[in-house]
């Protein structure tokens, strides 16, 4: 059983899950292959970075003298028609390269997509393509004409974006069809919002959590991290991350604003904040003790961060999944956040965690304040690392999907 991985990056949060689960597979036994637009990390076995080639003189051409639209001028025509819009990503599904004849594919018993915007053309791949797919859902753009979070689809409803958006999205199912494409969610409440969103168009959809190395994150001495850090160790320290630290998505000026809150009431709290942009929230942070870090690439030094904070705080209004709340809790670390993505199947209220409402700043600085005057913080650190350790193993993860790859390409035959 050959199995086939295509990602956009092997790095970002949905990049470092495929990868995970490619390793995973690796340990297992089973013939698992990468193919990246873009490779971080090249020591990684059987990780192939994809050489782009120009495109053809003929194709060159005949866009010039308008006979041919690149991928580029599609995408620039959709863009404009969404210029007063507002949104976290949006990813037409084309792309001037064709994987069809690449060696790797033509090799694979089976293909498991992952977040591809950019890389694969929808037109070329799914019109020519005669294996089976499985597709993770790191977020709902496979479900969507170009939106990747439902909350921006549902904000954007002037008429000429959703003629753009349900043309793309008539597009994409109808390259779907003959395929019969397995869809994974990766967590309950992503399972549950995406059979909302194809309720009129039901799909072949299953369920299995991404995974965290637990012997790569794990609990350390919170002192000792702290010192790394040089942080003030008599601080309650909070930690936040993500990609982009700004992103409205992300919810960084919503704990922001419950930390001043807390502060307010003679808490004394700090903020590790890591990520793009990092740098530029500062100005937010007046009155509030912080350390920043831009993105980390070390998952030793991440670790670090982790062990060191108190607590994390997941402000998200939407994730499918939170893979850095989760990792915090491998290395022995509570977390609060909003019921998004893998949290309500995580937490126990007060056992290693809590769940604020939704969005709502009163009730977050409220479970944040709880977690601070909680006597059993150490004990829901180790409760919080058993969590994660007896649900989200690499092995695991593994298992199951050596499992669904089986039973797809039985029914292929």
């Amino acid at each position: 059983m050959k199995v086939l991985h295509i990602a956009t990056s092997d790095s970002g949060g949905a990049g470092i899950a495929a990868l995970r689960l490619h390793l995973g597979l690796l340990d297992a036994g089973v013939a698992s292959n990468m193919l990246c637009l873009d490779v971080a990390n090249s020591n990684n076995p059987n990780v192939f970075k994809f050489n782009r080639l120009d495109s053809p003189i003929l194709t060159r051409l005949l866009s010039k003298v308008g006979l041919h639209k690149t991928a580029k001028q599609k995408n620039k025509e959709i863009f404009e028609s969404l210029k007063d819009s507002e949104y976290d990503i949006y990813s037409p599904p084309y792309s001037d390269i064709n994987l069809n004849t690449h060696q790797l594919i033509l090799e694979a018993d089976l293909i498991h997509l992952h977040w591809i915007s950019g890389f694969i053309d929808y037109n070329t791949f799914f019109r020519t393509i005669n294996k089976p797919i499985i597709w993770y859902l790191h977020d709902f753009n496979p479900l969507m004409g170009g939106f990747h979070l439902i909350q921006d689809l549902a904000k954007n409803k002037q008429k000429s974006i959703t003629n753009v958006e349900d043309a793309l999205l008539n597009m994409k199912r109808d390259l779907y069809r003959p395929h019969n494409i397995t869809f994974i969610a990766n967590s309950n409440s992503t399972f549950s919002l995406a059979r909302k969103l194809t309720q009129d168009h039901p799909i072949q959809l299953e369920c299995i959590p991404l995974s965290v190395d637990s012997n790569k994150f794990r609990a350390l001495d919170k002192d000792a991290c702290k010192k790394v850090l040089d942080i003030d160790t008599s601080k309650i320290w909070i930690s936040f991350g993500a990609a982009g630290v700004l992103n409205k998505n992300k919810g960084i000026l919503l704990l922001i604003e419950a930390l001043k809150s807390i502060q307010s009431k003679g808490y004394s709290v700090g903020i590790i904040c890591f990520g793009g942009n990092s740098a530029e929230i500062s100005k937010q942070l007046t009155g509030i003790d912080f350390k920043l870090f831009p993105p980390i690439k070390s998952e030793e030094f991440l670790n670090i961060i982790y062990a060191a904070s108190d607590l994390y705080v997941l402000p998200s209004l939407e994730e499918t999944y939170g893979m850095v709340a989760v990792e915090a809790m491998s290395s022995g670390t509570p977390v609060v956040g909003f019921p998004v993505g893998i949290l309500p199947e995580l937490i126990i209220e007060g056992k290693n965690g809590y769940l604020a409402k939704l969005g709502d700043v009163s009730d977050l600085a409220l479970k944040i304040t709880d977690f601070i005057n909680s006597k059993d913080q150490v004990r829901m650190g180790e409760y919080a690392r058993n969590t994660v350790v007896e649900k989200c193993s690499v092995s695991a993860q593994a298992t199951k999907f050596i499992a669904l790859y089986k039973e797809v390409l039985n029914l292929k035959q």
